[in-house]
């Protein structure tokens, strides 16, 4: 069975403010919604972790759920006006 990379993101957005209490501002390697480590920074993460890249989540572990929110703009789709319509 492959991974499941969005169970284990909507996990941890479920359980965010209990995971933030243990591991404030650090990244986590989590599979099948178990932390298998918290980090300082990214790169630890990608080289300590136990499985192969895209086997597993690798979240910072914020404070705020607005943090989660990423806004996404693209200059080619303003500068030419193509637009997806649904």
């Amino acid at each position: 069975m492959p991974y499941d990379l969005e169970s284990d993101y909507r996990w941890f957005k479920a359980n965010r403010a209990e995971l933030y209490q243990r591991y404030p501002e650090r990244f986590l390697v989590i599979r099948d919604k178990v932390v298998l480590g918290d980090y300082a920074d990214d790169w630890s993460a990608l080289q300590n972790s136990p499985f192969p890249l895209g086997e597993y989540l690798l979240q910072e572990c914020l404070g705020s759920p607005e943090a989660y929110v990423q806004r996404i703009y693209s200059p080619f789709l303003v500068a030419t006006g193509a637009v997806a319509q649904k």
